[in-house]
């Protein structure tokens, strides 16, 4: 196991500073344990901006269904009659569209990608 990912799974740990004489209420105030580390934020957004470069990289066909399904958050149904193709046709451009995101070079070592 690499170092990385060592620390990865270690828990933070909450610190107060006994120098504080703690008459402020802010001194007393802990980290929210739901806010993400800084390590979180970044790999999140490195995660959206090779998605991003990889939508631009699909085919007009791929970017268009993939930007009205999975960005616009619209329906099967919708895609499939703005687009002018029946239901089936609208799911299976969407599937192979995703198989060339995963696909694209960054973003293979994600695996799965949330839809």
């Amino acid at each position: 196991m690499s170092s990385l990912m060592i620390l990865r799974k270690r828990k933070v740990r909450r610190e107060i500073s006994l120098d504080d004489d703690g008459n402020d209420a802010e001194s007393w105030q802990l980290p929210d344990p739901r806010a993400k580390s800084p390590e979180t934020l970044f790999v999140q957004s490195e995660t959206r901006e090779l998605i991003r470069l990889a939508l631009l990289h699909l085919g007009p066909r791929f970017r268009e269904i993939v930007e009205l399904r999975q960005l616009h958050g619209h329906s099967a149904k919708f895609v499939s009659q703005e687009l002018g193709i029946t239901v089936a046709a609208a799911k299976s451009r969407l599937s192979r569209a995703r198989t060339l995101l995963r696909k694209s070079p960054g973003l293979e070592k994600h695996g799965r990608l949330r839809a």
